[in-house]
């Protein structure tokens, strides 16, 4: 017996010894990979990528081979003393390195990761008080809704662009909703109109964007998708025009459907924001479904599908309509999937979903795998006994098998793509982030910092409360580890790096986590404070759902604040400008990179040409006499134009993609003067033809 005891308390030395030579082998390789990333700056976004990936290979090892289990109420502690610390550090160490700028955007990441503990502390001592208003009062909060709704569709037909009180109407009927679901009392069918209500406001800003002007483009990406559908409608099957997308047509099949079933006599770009509106109104629902299941309370549910339906991602992605849009409705659907009770019909629905993700929008697969992996290693580290796992290794691994196999047999260039990303070489770490640091664009992040607030409040709440369930506690820890890369920050320094994948995409993904534990850090904060925090609380909702909907990413119609970028809709005058001088013009049309965009997703596609100009000898290039420069002059007026700077005096045929060779000018500029030597040949008003 005594041997066996001496052998037990060896063994556990043993595997003591192997964890801790493990932590000092990862530390030791980890420290000299931070060394080089310090010492040669070409090697550094590399060198950071194999530093977090050893450093979370490791941890997998040690926590599923040691079967260490970690503690909710440890990271609550951890939460609620280092965030805090983080985020000073985050605001200090990019000074000390001489890196202002990046200290001066990651500010609005920062500063709530320092308020929110603080302002937890001092309002979690206090108890959850509960306040019903009458049914009277209830009432009229719904007529309000009513009329703010009727005022904006007025505002929408009234005024050619969007006003500002548009903006203030919307977050004024999201208020409304706000208190409707802080004091009615949960019932069904006060959740049916609460949830109608939400739906109504999301279509509101999504159509009220794509169906009000002539030629919603979004990025541009729309033009592109809207130009497959129309050819698919005309040909009847998926051509060689689809290009890179010939092996991703699902959702163009989807709305060519739609157009032929429903008889819609409407353009292909309308029909295509049409049903991604619709797609979009329902997410609303699966969202109330999902926190529902999660978080075990109904009316921080229904708060949750609120949060998502003002929050910036969704709307952008449910006014772009384009195949990666829908991805993100498909993502809310298999978690929907995920955290029901399983049996073999909701397996059978999940494997179909999966096929559906990887076809649709094969780049978005990656992004959702690492959750899900994300949510398993959780699930892992914090096991508890009974409960089943929200995702399994098996399921992982399927939807990795068919992500490869699709890639390598249907898809290959995706494949060589990856394979390409992961062995290039990373470029220099202080390259990415200048054109990021202005305070224009700043101002545009700022929507997302109550969000990030409001989270942080929740996160405290879940992981302290016992009430919450375990499944809740796993999203609200994955919505904290999502923040540093799902906002734009020092994320956009590995942009460069990841090529396609870049991090920033995981804002698509993770826009579901956020919302229910802001939900949940909104609820639990409101109904412990006192009058005037509540009122704070309020003014911050307030605050995030008026930039949200009028920063330059959602309204470059007419934002609160511009930043460098272009209107994100054409007029009908400039469309049709842009076909005549194409249809009249033999030889290249040379033009912005918003209107060549437009020009090759049409008939026009062989004469189109990006503009380039010598920015030192303030004049344009051209291929030859023969060719038309296009100037958008309503645009102009407005925003500057991107155009191509190839380095030269000549015009190449060759176009690269360094971000520093496309070039925004503005109309201030000498460059301009240079079309006093050309003949004006066409005129709009809003478009002119140089020859």
């Amino acid at each position: 017996m005594r041997n066996l005891k001496r052998s037990i308390v060896n063994l556990n030395l043993f595997q003591e010894t192997r964890i801790i030579l493990s932590i000092v082998a990862m530390l030791g390789i980890s420290s000299i990979i931070l060394l080089q990333t310090l010492i040669y700056s070409d090697a550094a976004l590399m060198g950071l990528y194999i530093l977090a990936s050893l450093i979370l290979v490791s941890l997998i090892y040690i926590f599923i081979n040691y079967k260490i289990y970690l503690n909710f109420y440890s990271i609550y502690k951890l939460v609620l003393y280092i965030l805090p610390l983080i985020g000073i550090s985050a605001i200090i160490v990019p000074q000390i390195l001489e890196l202002s700028d990046l200290s001066f955007l990651g500010s609005y990441i920062s500063v709530p990761l320092i308020l929110a503990p603080v302002l937890y502390s001092l309002v979690y001592r206090f108890p959850v008080e509960s306040a019903a208003f009458s049914l009277e009062s209830i009432k009229i909060f719904q007529i309000i809704y009513l009329i703010l709704f009727l005022f904006s569709m007025s505002l929408l037909f009234l005024f050619d662009v969007r006003p500002y009180y548009y903006y203030a109407t919307i977050s004024l009927m999201a208020i409304c909703i706000l208190f409707q679901i802080l004091y009615c009392r949960i019932s069904y069918v006060n959740i049916c109109l609460l949830l109608t209500q939400i739906i109504i406001l999301v279509l509101n800003l999504i159509w009220g964007v794509t169906l009000k002007y002539y030629l919603y483009i979004g990025r541009t990406d729309a033009l592109g998708h809207a130009w497959f559908i129309c050819n698919l409608v005309d040909q009847g099957f998926v051509t060689d025009i689809f290009g890179i997308y010939k092996q991703f047509p699902l959702w163009h099949i989807l709305v060519s459907q739609a157009i032929i079933a429903a008889h819609l006599s409407i353009s292909a770009h309308k029909a295509m924001f049409l049903v991604s509106g619709i797609i979009y109104a329902s997410m609303i629902l699966a969202v109330y479904v999902i926190s529902s299941y999660i978080l075990e309370d109904r009316r921080i549910a229904v708060l949750s599908a609120l949060f998502v339906g003002i929050n910036s991602d969704v709307i952008i992605h449910g006014m772009y309509s384009i195949a990666r849009s829908q991805v993100s409705y498909l993502e809310v659907l298999l978690i929907l999937l995920l955290v029901m009770k399983r049996n073999m019909r909701i397996a059978s629905l999940l494997i179909i979903l999966s096929v559906a993700i990887v076809i649709y929008h094969t780049i978005s697969t990656p992004f959702i795998l690492i959750i899900l992996i994300a949510i398993f290693l959780l699930e892992t580290m914090f096991k508890k006994n009974g409960q089943n796992n929200i995702v399994d290794h098996y399921f992982i691994l399927l939807v990795i098998v068919l992500t490869i196999a699709y890639w390598m047999y249907c898809a290959p260039f995706h494949f060589e793509s990856l394979v390409g990303t992961i062995f290039a070489s990373s470029g220099t770490l202080l390259g990415g982030y200048q054109r990021y640091s202005s305070m224009n664009e700043w101002f545009n992040y700022l929507q997302h910092s109550p969000l990030i607030f409001f989270s942080v409040l929740g996160s405290l709440f879940i992981l302290r409360d016992e009430s919450f369930s375990f499944r809740a506690k796993i999203f609200c820890i994955l919505g904290l580890v999502l923040v540093p890369i799902a906002f734009p920050g020092p994320t956009l320094l590995l942009d460069k790096f990841l090529g396609e994948f870049r991090l920033t995409r995981f804002a698509d993904y993770s826009f579901l986590f956020f919302s229910m534990i802001a939900a949940a850090g909104f609820v639990g904060s409101f109904f412990r404070a006192k009058k005037n925090f509540k009122t704070i609380l309020v003014i911050l909702f307030s605050i995030m759902v008026f930039l949200s909907v009028s920063n330059d990413f959602i309204a470059s119609d007419n934002p609160l604040v511009k930043k460098q970028f272009y209107t994100y809709y054409f007029t009908e005058e400039e469309a049709k400008s842009m076909d005549c001088i194409a249809e009249r013009t033999t030889e290249y049309v040379m033009s912005d990179w918003v209107a060549i965009r437009y020009l090759e997703s049409s008939i026009y596609s062989t004469k189109e040409r990006l503009l380039q100009v010598n920015d030192k000898e303030n004049r344009f290039l051209r291929n030859s006499n023969k060719d038309i420069i296009l100037i958008r002059e309503g645009e102009l007026l407005k925003r500057p134009l991107k155009l191509y700077e190839p380095g030269g005096s000549n015009y190449t045929d060759t176009l690269t993609w360094p971000p520093e060779q496309y070039l925004y000018f503005n109309n201030s500029i000498n460059l301009w003067n240079d079309l006093e030597g050309y003949n004006e040949v066409y005129s709009s008003g809003t478009v002119s033809a140089f020859s």
